[in-house]
């Protein structure tokens, strides 16, 4: 490795184009050969000017369907629904608002030029004037699990906690996404059956109670303060406060109960006082804000 040069593993480099013309194959080229989306890339192109070859080829791509039905789906996979993929958009089974959705989006692909403005198409999936999108709806509302990344993410804001240390990508590893190190150039998927089985879902709840405890090296978080500063000293105010700002006020009351009774009772089911003024007070909290991040609404968005 050179002097000054980046780890391919390392998470603070930058990927760049690099074009080298002493190692460029200065011959002609044909990609998609034999469809109408065929790109002739001439020969002779030599020196600085073979990075036309790179562009003719992007270019290509960019104009190609399947590349504006893969990044269009992908869009909508990740902020409105899972009940759609590319096999069932084809054969017509996926949900008839989701597949004129991603006509309208591969439409606004197409509508710019050059093609694949990406935020003339998100505006098409997001509908932020009109509101009357698939995004919108209420059918799809919190019915998408978050990436381990997202949970992970979303689990720390809601506390504001103080982020240090390097614990945090082996925490993303033991929920199944590895950073950085993806074999397939891809992405990540979006759906959420590839992030949710018995393990990782044993896994977000271990990570979701240890977060409040602070047994996650380098994640602080002074629960008493915080306590205080949101005015939050009964097991009740502390559920309805997550309730709020978490569930958008959404959360049954049978889960408020359920949550209230183990924050108010001891093991064997016994009254047991939340009480600011108990020395017990502090760990008692955070094992109910864990209780809280560990319930099924949490995982989704």
């Amino acid at each position: 490795m050179l002097p000054g040069s980046t780890e391919n593993s390392d998470p603070n480099g930058a990927w760049t184009f690099r074009f080298n013309p002493d190692r460029h194959d200065t011959g002609a080229k044909t990609v998609f050969k034999g469809t109408p989306y065929q790109i002739n890339v001439p020969a002779g192109r030599t020196g600085i000017d073979g990075l036309k070859d790179a562009v003719d080829i992007i270019d290509g791509f960019v104009n190609h369907p399947s590349t504006a039905e893969f990044i269009c789906l992908k869009l909508i996979n990740k902020f409105v629904s899972d009940e759609i993929s590319l096999r069932s958009f084809h054969d017509g089974t996926a949900p008839e608002d989701l597949r004129k959705l991603l006509d309208e989006a591969i439409k606004a692909w197409n509508s710019t030029q050059p093609a694949g403005n990406i935020r003339t198409v998100l505006r098409t999936v997001l509908d932020p004037a009109s509101q009357a999108t698939p995004f919108w709806a209420r059918t799809h509302f919190r019915a998408k699990v978050k990436t381990p990344v997202e949970f992970i993410n979303s689990s720390i804001r809601s506390l504001r906690a103080t982020v240090g240390g390097t614990s945090l990508p082996s925490s993303n590893d033991l929920l199944g996404m590895h950073l950085f190190n993806r074999d397939d150039p891809d992405g990540w998927s979006e759906m959420g059956h590839d992030w949710i089985d018995t393990g990782t879902i044993l896994e977000r709840i271990q990570f979701a109670q240890a977060l409040p405890t602070e047994r996650l090296t380098g994640i602080k978080w002074d629960a008493l303060a915080w306590a205080r500063t949101n005015n939050l000293n009964t097991a009740e105010s502390v559920v309805e406060y997550f309730n709020r700002l978490l569930f958008q006020n959404s959360m049954a009351a049978s889960n408020k109960q359920v949550l209230i009774d183990f924050a108010t009772t001891d093991d064997a089911g016994k009254p047991l006082p939340f009480d600011p003024a108990r020395t017990d007070y502090a760990a008692r909290l955070r094992e109910l804000v864990g209780m809280i991040l560990s319930m099924p609404q949490w995982h989704f968005q």
